[in-house]
């Protein structure tokens, strides 16, 4: 595994980030807390930077884990994620 790292280092690409995978069979609220349960986890873990994959679609999931995180006591800061971490169809979140 620590190979696998270096390698990515060396090719200009930051370490792997913890993601979740979210589907277009969740429905708002079982994401949300799929999410929660994810971060709770990533935290314990000692991960501070975490990704979820909600996908583009027309962007519900996106818009409602993005008021979510807003009132998240251990979410640093969030974002869209760049274009090769997957766009518009990705959320970074940094954790405290």
């Amino acid at each position: 595994m620590e190979h696998t790292r270096s390698v990515a280092r060396d090719r200009g690409r930051p370490p792997a980030t913890p993601g979740l995978a979210m589907s277009t069979f969740f429905e708002p609220d079982d994401a949300i807390r799929a999410v929660e349960a994810f971060l709770e986890n990533a935290i314990m873990g000692g991960v501070d930077r975490a990704r979820i994959i909600h996908g583009k679609g027309r962007g519900v999931l996106r818009e409602r884990l993005k008021h979510w995180l807003k009132d998240q006591p251990t979410v640093k800061e969030f974002q869209l994620g760049e274009l090769r971490e997957g766009g518009t169809g990705v959320t970074i979140v940094t954790l405290e």
